[in-house]
């Protein structure tokens, strides 16, 4: 009886060890799963940020990124190296398969300066709703982004502070607050969401 309760007790005792044991494991596939999640959009942001320092350096003393409005540049970032190595893939889509598209700007109606516009395009999904709460965080980062909105609904926008007074009114940017645009972002996992990003060479 002795050696029955002892081989009972070893059962129960493995048991609780395999028990704990998962429990363990699946915690750490979680917790993995969520700081690859956050090294991949800290990857993500910092190219952007890689991006625009070089197209500022780049064009510093020119006068127009282009030739005309509407040109897309993105061809023209990459050949030249605007465009981080890796940040692209062979169909011109980042990390999270938002599509990236770079034009001049066609704002020459609120003041004459050097733009161009930066439009992410991006699929319903809980990566989209990160990528554009990221991107509403640069306007504190670059006085030269006057405007960070979703394309498709402007009821959320900020602007950097060289935005001139008239096109801040014009576009009714608000100051940036992380929450609200965490909640504003928020549509962006049920609908495609277009995020401008619209910057001015001539001041950063």
């Amino acid at each position: 009886m002795k050696r029955i309760s002892q081989f009972g007790r070893g059962m129960f005792e493995m048991l609780g060890v395999l028990a704990i044991t998962g429990v363990l494991l699946i915690g750490g596939i979680s917790g993995y799963s969520k700081a690859m999640s956050v090294y991949k959009l800290n990857k993500w942001i910092y190219q952007i940020r890689e991006m625009i320092a070089n197209a500022q350096i780049l064009y510093i003393n020119q006068k127009a990124f282009g030739e005309k409005v509407g040109d897309n540049m993105l061809d023209a970032f990459i050949s030249v190296g605007i465009i981080p190595q890796g940040m692209l893939n062979e169909n011109k889509k980042d990390m999270f398969g938002n599509y990236l598209s770079i034009e001049i700007s066609n704002k020459k109606s609120v003041v004459d300066a050097l733009r161009v516009s930066y439009r992410w395009f991006m699929s319903a999904n809980k990566n989209a709703v990160e990528c554009c709460a990221k991107l509403y965080e640069l306007a504190n980062y670059y006085d030269s982004l006057w405007l960070v909105a979703i394309e498709n609904d402007f009821s959320y926008t900020n602007c950097g502070k060289s935005a001139p007074l008239v096109y801040v009114k014009d576009q009714k940017c608000q100051a940036y607050n992380f929450m609200a645009a965490k909640t504003h972002c928020k549509k962006c996992e049920k609908q495609k969401c277009t995020m401008l990003l619209l910057l001015d060479n001539s001041s950063f």
